[in-house]
């Protein structure tokens, strides 16, 4: 595991979670704080907690949840989202008998 690289070990993780889950810093702050690092605009503390105690810190944002929206609204309706084409529906022609 990557810990031991940034010099961390489970419980600091654990910590750092708590904190963030708390409210009391933001994941960046928490990087800065522990790790000394100001360019992963919380991304790199998303990681360890992710990869150490299988927490997911991520959100889907509004944005996405409406694109998932709107992309399955154009599926039920037969439309292709990446090509905007619909399916043609053609009527079956009646069988004689």
């Amino acid at each position: 595991m990557m810990l031991e690289h940034y010099g961390l070990d489970r419980a600091t993780v654990e910590q750092m979670y708590e904190e963030w889950k708390s409210g009391e810093h933001s994941k960046s702050a928490i990087e800065r704080r522990y790790l000394g690092k100001s360019t992963h605009n919380g991304k790199l503390f998303s990681k360890l907690v992710k990869d150490c105690l299988d927490i997911d810190t991520v959100t889907a944002s509004s944005t996405h949840r409406e694109l998932e929206r709107l992309r399955s609204l154009l599926e039920a309706h037969d439309i292709d989202p990446k090509t905007g084409v619909a399916a043609v529906r053609l009527p079956l022609p009646e069988m004689e008998q």
